[in-house]
């Protein structure tokens, strides 16, 4: 769910600001105001405020700290305190946008010095605010209410009811992610209670978030139809997608399936014509737990790529925003160096054209000295004006060939430029193309590595069916073909080790088709035989990997063993992986060899049953296991090394055998998958014959009556070798009589 963090506005100027961006024209306006000296300085400092917050803010924030430099030094000059307070408010709101919170920080404590000094309230509640907002981003949610805490204040001390409601509400929100509810609670409807939001669905939706976490979940949803048609009322579309996506999480916890869909199915929807992308990855999460509560696997899978995809999105376009704000501060740079150079190179064509002004006024004067001279001078003279002439000429020629070395420069600092941005643009898209495939290519593992990870029985399970066992399950990449498997059915317990030796990334996906077709094969099916179960599932298996089956076949490594504690049997299937029996009575370890038909018979499995009493040890593991114990990698088959460490260990409990499996198999970061059972040790019966025959008839839930006519004894005698029997196992009642023995074996 989304929480609705009500910001103090950054921005806290004497002046307001129209348009989100400049057009040409007012840039220049602006520009040209804060240029013009004889305008009042408040204006000016007016223009510049404007023309960075508009033009550079929010695109180029290490520009907008240039300009915000400057105002400060002009205003620090003619000591205008407010105006200071100002500029040091704009670099501080730069620095924030570029992710510098430290730097922000200590700048926003320089502006609220000013105006707690001019005792401006409102300039220091809001630059509070800030404080507080960009500590709550750090991560330090003390400082973060100590700050919002101080704004609230003074906010109340000149009553501006906006202020109030926005503190409040941000409180709130903190104190909801510390799990602080009942303190949320009481702000958020303090918040409400001030009437200063003109939009009160923040407040509203925060409140069916406490609710929906304390489980309160009709209480939730009564706030977030609240919060929903508020959103409604006054237009905002985004708020509708979060309240309709929150709704739907609501019922879904609820049980409420039909609801939960359509209501996530209502915020994915808006959410992807908004082309929010935050949004559409709240409700495709809303929907992939759903279906999958449901049991729409098909539907899980495709929502929760969509999920995984946006959520990758997002954080790309986080990075790509950075690189963006790089980029800018790199072309302002250059920028910058390229207007000093064209200024310069327009100051040496400016000299030259007043060298060649000088040197045209002058030939004319000489011409009109000569002229003065009278007729009877100008052959004299004639020589002397050629050469002048002549001059004047050369003069021209060589200002000529200073404008045209200055145009080739120009002409070749535009051409490396033009090939900068080039080299550069092309350097982009090839990251940008590295970027995308390693992106697609980890989302794919990810989505692989989760779906196989859920398929996993989780270790409280094995505990509940075994007491006395362990599992090991190591990965040397992200994704592998291991699994293992357990199920309980009737009066036996299924369970499996496997190990597809293909391709990793392959053998992930193939594993979990491999764990629905066992479930299906058990559950639906209602299959018990180990050799039967194994050739269903590959048979099932067909329909998806048809193409394929008999590349499956070769490459999984399966061990199946069907356990009745009970009748002290168990029975197995399995292809290349063999089982191992540690006896209790004689210390030896018994290496179960499998059978196989021929492939090309119809069943290629078949089941063999190995008697089992209460002590001994199961021990199953994926193919390749057997090599870690060796330095160097000797043929598979080859467990000599495993076998011994076995014998060795097994008079430890399983908690220490797994412990130092562990230890052994962790230097050679190789794929392992084991499961280790030892059958509890049956104690002796202490029931007499005529005990034990009652004992059956009573976990048939016979009555005493019913017992005793069966036995051809009176009920008296029942009902006092039942008492005898609970005497004995020290119990009260015939529930907990037949629970111990069922626990001891003895039934």
């Amino acid at each position: 769910m989304r929480l609705f963090y009500i910001l103090i506005l950054l921005i806290s100027f004497n002046f307001t600001f129209a348009q989100p961006t400049l057009t040409k024209k007012t840039s220049d306006s602006l520009w040209t105001v804060w240029q013009d000296k004889n305008q009042p300085d408040t204006a000016r400092l007016d223009a510049i405020y404007n023309y960075t917050r508009k033009g550079y803010l929010f695109s180029k924030p290490d520009s907008a700290f240039h300009f915000a430099n400057q105002a400060y030094q002009f205003a620090k000059k003619r000591n205008l305190k407010t105006q200071i307070a100002d500029a040091l408010t704009l670099q501080g709101i730069s620095f924030a946008i570029q992710g510098n919170y430290s730097q922000a920080i200590e700048i926003y404590f320089k502006s609220l010095n000013i105006f707690e000094e001019l005792n401006d309230k409102n300039g220091a509640a809001r630059t509070l605010g800030n404080i507080g907002v960009l500590y709550q981003n750090k991560g330090e949610d003390d400082k973060a209410i100590e700050n919002f805490t101080k704004s609230l204040d003074y906010f109340k001390a000149i009553k501006d009811p906006v202020g109030i409601a926005k503190s409040l509400n941000n409180i709130a929100v903190i104190y909801i992610g510390k799990g602080k509810y009942q303190d949320a609670i009481d702000y958020c409807l303090n918040s409400l209670r001030t009437k200063g939001e003109t939009n009160v669905a923040e407040p509203l939706n925060n409140l069916g978030i406490i609710y929906d976490k304390k489980g309160e979940f009709t209480v939730s949803l009564d706030y977030h139809f609240q919060s929903l048609e508020a959103n409604k009322k006054y237009g905002n579309q985004l708020g509708v997608a979060k309240s309709f996506t929150n709704i739907g999480n609501v019922y879904r916890k609820q049980k409420s399936y039909s609801k939960a869909l359509t209501y996530s199915k209502k915020g994915l929807d808006l959410a992807q014509n908004l082309g929010i992308n935050l949004e559409i990855q709240n409700a495709a999460e809303s929907l992939w737990k759903t279906h999958k509560d449901l049991g729409n696997y098909q539907a899980a899978l495709k929502m929760h790529e969509l999920f995984v995809q946006t959520r990758d999105s997002i954080k790309s376009e986080e990075n790509q925003r950075a690189v963006i704000q790089q980029e800018y501060k790199y072309k302002y740079e250059k920028q910058v160096a390229l207007d000093s150079l064209d200024y310069a190179k327009e100051q040496k064509l400016a000299q030259a054209e007043s060298d060649k002004k000088d040197a045209e006024i002058k030939a004319k004067r000489s011409q009109q000295y000569a002229l003065l001279g009278g007729l009877g001078l100008t052959l004299l003279f004639a020589g002397f004006m050629y050469n002048r002439f002549r001059k004047a000429q050369q003069q021209k020629v060589i200002i000529e060939k200073q404008k045209d070395e200055v145009n080739i420069q120009k002409l070749e600092a535009e051409k490396q430029r033009d090939l900068a941005k080039k080299e550069h643009r092309i350097a982009k898209q090839q990251r940008q193309l590295v970027e995308e495939k390693n992106t697609e290519i980890l989302t794919s593992i990810d989505t692989a590595k989760r779906l196989r990870a859920s398929i996993l029985p989780p270790v409280k399970l094995v505990k509940q069916h075994f007491d006395t066992s362990f599992v090991i399950y190591k990965s040397k990449k992200i994704v592998n073909g291991n699994f293992y498997w357990m199920e309980a059915k009737e009066n036996v317990i299924l369970f499996a080790v496997a190990a597809y030796t293909g391709n990793s990334a392959s053998g992930a996906m193939i594993s979990v088709s491999c764990v629905s077709s066992l479930n299906k094969t058990v559950k639906e099916l209602n299959k018990t035989d180990p050799a039967d179960i194994l050739n269903t599932t590959f048979n099932l298996m067909k329909n998806t990997f048809s193409n394929s089956v008999n590349e499956i076949k070769e490459n999984m490594n399966i061990t199946l063993c069907v356990l009745n504690e009970r009748t002290e049997t168990l029975v197995w299937a399995g292809a290349k992986n063999p089982l191992w029996i540690v006896r209790h009575k004689n210390n030896v370890l018994e290496e179960v060899e499998l059978t196989k038909k021929r492939e090309k018979q119809k069943d290629s499995f078949v089941s063999q049953t190995v008697n089992i009493k209460g002590g001994d040890s199961i021990y199953m593991f994926s193919d390749g296991e057997t090599d870690h114990l060796n330095k160097e990698k000797v043929k598979k088959n080859d467990s000599n090394e495993i076998k011994n460490l076995l014998l060795a260990i097994r008079h430890k409990n399983m908690a220490q055998q797994k412990k130092e499996l562990n230890q052994a198999l962790e230097k050679y970061k190789e794929d392992v998958c084991m499961i280790g059972v030892q059958l509890p040790k049956k104690e002796n019966n202490p029931f007499t014959r005529r005990e034990r025959e009652i004992l059956q008839l009573l976990e048939q839930g016979k009555s005493s009556k019913i017992i005793a006519d069966e036995l051809n004894i009176s009920k008296s005698t029942v009902d006092t070798h039942r008492r005898k029997m609970l005497r004995k196992v020290e119990v009260n009642s015939v529930t907990e009589l037949l629970n111990t023995c069922r626990k001891k074996n003895w039934l």
